[in-house]
């Protein structure tokens, strides 16, 4: 499976350099060389998952791949759909078809958002959101509590987008003689 997107990548690029003038050209060697690039990078493959936080991790580094590189929306589900794998790879191709048929443009948020509804189940999301929400620094040093709850809080942005409403929560979830 993996092989028929290499080789769907390869054809593109051949067929690119004979249909598009020089400005063309240049964008397609500068993909090229960004998908050499996004190689280097070693981005984690992805197998599909039924636990939840992996299927997190993995789009986080995808993610943290695209930023370094500058990638376009394209560029993204491309080189994300390039690092799937199994049962991932399998799911790949209908979420493409999906939208091919609606025809709307898949984008990254909207690829994003799918990603998320398959393998990152809403029970999960709500789950961590309570977590968030409960949490506490108890037996916790501050440093382990602000690691669990930069952990947590990326699943309630809107929870803590305003920074005097995080710090808030923050310092609200510190043991009450620090919190002096």
């Amino acid at each position: 499976m993996q092989q028929q997107v290499q080789q769907q990548l390869l054809q593109q690029q051949a067929q690119l350099p004979q249909t598009q003038p020089q400005q063309g050209r240049e964008e397609q060697c500068k993909q090229r060389s960004s998908i050499a690039e996004f190689k280097r990078l070693a981005p984690p493959a992805f197998k599909g998952t039924t636990e939840s936080l992996e299927a997190d991790n993995w789009l986080t580094e995808m993610e943290r791949a695209f930023a370094i590189l500058r990638c376009q929306d394209n560029e993204k589900i491309l080189f994300a759909s390039y690092m799937m794998q199994g049962e991932a790879f399998n799911w790949w191709p209908m979420l493409e078809h999906k939208y091919e048929q609606d025809r709307e443009p898949l984008t990254w948020e909207k690829f994003r958002g799918a990603f998320y509804d398959k393998y990152f189940p809403w029970s999960v999301r709500t789950q961590k959101e309570q977590e968030f929400i409960h949490l506490k620094q108890r037996n916790m040093t501050v440093a382990e509590y602000e690691t669990k709850f930069t952990e947590l809080a990326k699943f309630v942005p809107k929870l803590v987008e305003d920074k005097l409403d995080r710090s808030h929560k923050f310092e609200m979830g510190l043991k009450t003689e620090i919190r002096k």
